[in-house]
């Protein structure tokens, strides 16, 4: 629909509040969801909060990113920043908000490593589409660090498909995550089958 109805403003991606991005929203926040589920079936009720807290927080990060969709908290920082550096080439060169959230982007990106090869070392099948759904996210700020000056520029055709790779590749990205999780939840509730019968 976003190529189909480019100018139609429901339809338009790059649109903080068209239906792309309320898909992506709801998306993030059933993928919170099937986290917290998990993590009371993986942990148990008993269990305590150092063992839970690497859930809560993994949960954290995708209710964050969907609240941030929902009311565009980042672009924000747009604003904000060119207020207080409107001279620099450096800084406005790429999207402003990407130099604030880049340095908590990485930590994210390598606390998700962590907990992903932990969390499911037993499976290569889960760790393999978790980190596709990482690489999906990764390739996000790389196409939002090339939106503003370099494919902005080229035109509204080359600027419409690089939204759509990269609204799409979040999309892709969240489903893969969710398909991971629940894997990880079929494969401990046999488990727990297994072990009753």
């Amino acid at each position: 629909m976003w190529f189909a109805y480019p100018e139609n403003f429901h339809w338009n991606l790059n649109a903080e509040q068209g239906y792309g991005t309320h898909f992506s929203a709801i998306q993030l926040y059933i993928l919170g969801l099937v986290v917290l589920i998990t993590a009371s079936i993986d942990c148990g009720k008993e269990a305590d909060w150092k063992k839970k807290l690497p859930w809560y927080l993994v949960a954290s990060v995708y209710f964050y990113i969907g609240l941030d969709d929902c009311v565009g908290i980042h672009e924000n920082f747009i604003f904000w920043s060119g207020s207080i550096i409107p001279e620099s080439t450096i800084f406005h060169f790429i999207h402003e908000w990407l130099w604030f959230y880049i340095p908590i982007i990485l930590v994210v990106v390598v606390f998700l490593s962590q907990f992903f090869l932990k969390k499911f070392f037993y499976s290569p099948r889960i760790i393999i589409t978790m980190f596709v759904a990482l690489s999906f996210w990764i390739s996000v700020i790389l196409l939002e660090g090339l939106a503003k000056n370099i494919v902005d520029p080229m035109g509204l055709d080359y600027g419409r498909l690089l939204i759509g790779f990269e609204e799409g590749s979040e999309m892709i990205g969240a489903t893969l995550f969710m398909l991971g999780f629940s894997k990880h939840l079929k494969n401990i509730l046999e488990r727990k089958t297994g072990e009753t019968t």
